[in-house]
Formats: structure tokens, sequence, C-alpha cells
């Protein structure tokens, strides 16, 4: 029964407590966020630096070819931002369990919604997105 406990305790990066794992999830998800809705080239890509990881990936619909990492998900921003300026704003608390967390967003375009939809990815050891697969309503 002993190790049957173990199988419950949530993913915790580095020994933090679980509020801290949290939190830091959390850190990655809104500068992630925020990389999103820069204009300037150079803050995106720090903003990136701190909340995707290296090898991470993404995928969605609307995305021809998939980014495998980092500088490809620098890539896709960039080329949507320059086809369709917006902000995406999170819709409520992203939601996080072990190392994975969904998120909801819409992207605005001044006082109109463009679009909205789902972000569900993983965090790697050190806290930054791994992942990502966009789904839009």
């Amino acid at each position: 029964m002993k190790n049957l406990v173990y199988l419950f305790i949530p993913f915790v990066f580095n020994h933090m407590t679980l509020a801290q794992t949290h939190m830091k999830m959390k850190n990655s998800i809104e500068t992630y966020t925020q990389a999103w809705n820069t204009e300037d080239a150079t803050k995106r890509q720090a903003l990136l630096e701190a909340s995707f990881s290296q090898t991470g990936t993404y995928i969605d619909e609307h995305v021809p070819k998939p980014a495998h990492d980092r500088a490809a998900m620098l890539e896709i921003i960039q080329t949507f931002r320059s086809r369709l300026p917006h902000k995406m704003v999170l819709k409520g608390e992203p939601q996080l369990h072990n190392h994975v967390f969904r998120m909801r967003w819409s992207l605005i375009n001044g006082n109109s919604k463009l679009s909205e939809g789902v972000f569900v990815g993983t965090f790697d050891e050190n806290g930054k997105i791994a992942s990502v697969i966009g789904f839009i309503d």
C-alpha cells in the first residue's frame, strides 16, 4: 500500500512544493501568452526562451508545418502576427495537473473577437512548456 501512495503525488519540479510548481507553470503560460502578444521580435524571443522549451513542439490545424523547437515556434508567432495583428487573452485560469495544462483563449483585435480556442500542453522538468496542441473553436 505504501508504494501506491506515491502514484498519486503530483508532478513536482526539482523538489518544489505543489504550490511552487503550479506558480512556475502559470508563470510559463503567462510568459508564453506575452510572447504571442508582443510586437517586438527581440522581446518575443526572450519571452519564449523563458517559457518554451528549446525542443518544444507546437501543433494546430491552421499551421501547415508543426514547430519542433523554439526557433520554429518563434517563426510561427512572427508569421501569424504579420498576417493578423491581435492580442491573445486567457479566458479564466489555466487548468493544471501533473505536468499537463489546458487553457482557453480568445484572439482579439480592438473590440473584435477574431477567434477562440483551447491549448493543451505539457511542461518539461524545468517548468517550461514542452508541447502545445491548439484547437480552434
